[in-house]
């Protein structure tokens, strides 16, 4: 009797281990899961600036600078919420400009007088790297507050909103290269209201009913990346920045 109890002890010790690891490399998975979008398309962006590429310590600092400004954006989200009056507000001035305006003011404050900013392309990479940093630990959020427990909706994020969110970086960093290069207000104002648009549209068709409101944001998504690989090839082209264009 005392062999059988222990035989039973030692199944069931194995059993609890071996769930252990199951639950273990569940989650390692959720959080590769959450994080690779990000990562490969920045490093998609970086490896396409091949004439003079940008510092990879400086690279990772605006990622994470990008990253880390969700938790205060949230927070302000959170307190404006009761107050954002209707799917529209929340869609294209809560999201849409608040979020591209931080990811601006950020893009400018760190880059817009480095030295290695000397390139036109550059702009659009320090760009999606604030971007992907952003949709990174914003991806993270749905997988630690339980909202990302099916890998359908990671890798539905990873398609849709994460994607999203660096191709508004294209958009803003091929604009912010222009102000760069020849300072006019029209590009100030690109640089922001461009993507903050493009920002609102996603989230606007995103509320809309499946799968009209899926396949209208599919059809969207692909506009968005034949409009950006265009503003990535031109931008590739343009070499070095300082000079007015003519």
């Amino acid at each position: 009797m005392e062999d059988l109890r222990d035989s039973d002890v030692n199944r069931m010790a194995y059993y609890i281990r071996t769930e252990n690891r199951v639950v273990r490399m569940e989650v390692i998975s959720k959080l590769i899961g959450a994080v690779a979008p990000g990562v490969c398309l920045l490093a998609y962006f970086y490896l396409k600036d091949q004439l003079k590429p940008e510092p990879f310590k400086l690279v990772i600092k605006v990622f994470i600078i990008g990253g880390l400004v969700v938790f205060p954006l949230i927070v302000v989200q959170s307190i404006l919420a009761p107050y954002n009056g209707g799917i529209w507000i929340e869609s294209f001035l809560l999201s849409g400009l608040f979020e591209e305006f931080i990811k601006w003011f950020l893009l400018y404050f760190l880059i817009y007088n480095h030295t290695e900013f000397d390139e036109f392309f550059d702009g659009i990479v320090y760009a999606v790297a604030i971007a992907a940093g952003f949709a990174t630990v914003e991806n993270l959020f749905y997988v630690i507050l339980g909202n990302g427990n099916e890998f359908s909706v990671i890798w539905t994020r990873a398609l849709l909103p994460v994607s999203g969110h660096v191709l508004f970086g294209i958009t803003m960093g091929y604009y912010f290269a222009k102000m760069k290069n020849n300072p006019k207000i029209r590009y100030y104002i690109l640089s922001i209201l461009l993507p903050a648009c493009f920002h609102g549209v996603f989230n606007l068709m995103n509320h809309l009913e499946m799968p009209f409101g899926r396949g209208l944001l599919i059809t969207f998504m692909s506009f968005l990346w034949w409009f950006n690989i265009r503003k990535m090839n031109l931008s590739i082209g343009k070499g070095a920045v300082g000079l007015a264009e003519k």
